[in-house]
């Protein structure tokens, strides 16, 4: 993990830390844990590669695929949807990624 992403993981805990003690002994109630918390843990590490990360394809992959989650989890959008959606991109994505790397190739040689 590089520097920033250390420090964004630190303060998170620290975060975390605080709301939980403060729940525990009763002088707040903060919820932590809705309905699809469990997604942050792919939301969070992708948006620190989008900023900190050399390879931003894999942070955005990582942060639609959580965010598709957590609205699912939500409430916010049903899985039919998001398959329905979600099958025909990635085949247009592939038709459209050999035909780039066909005409790069053409071009190479």
């Amino acid at each position: 993990m590089n520097k920033l992403g250390s420090i964004v993981f630190g303060v998170i805990l620290i975060i975390v830390g605080v709301i939980l003690g403060l729940n525990w002994f009763g002088i707040t109630n903060i919820n932590l844990f809705f309905n699809g918390w469990w997604t942050l843990i792919i939301i969070i590490p992708s948006i620190i590669t989008l900023i900190a990360g050399k390879n931003k394809i894999d942070g955005v992959i990582g942060l639609v695929i959580g965010v598709v989650l957590l609205l699912i989890c939500q409430k916010i959008v049903d899985f039919e949807t998001i398959i329905k959606i979600a099958i025909p991109l990635v085949i247009v994505g592939i038709g459209v990624d050999i035909l780039v790397k066909s005409i790069s190739n053409k071009k190479n040689k």
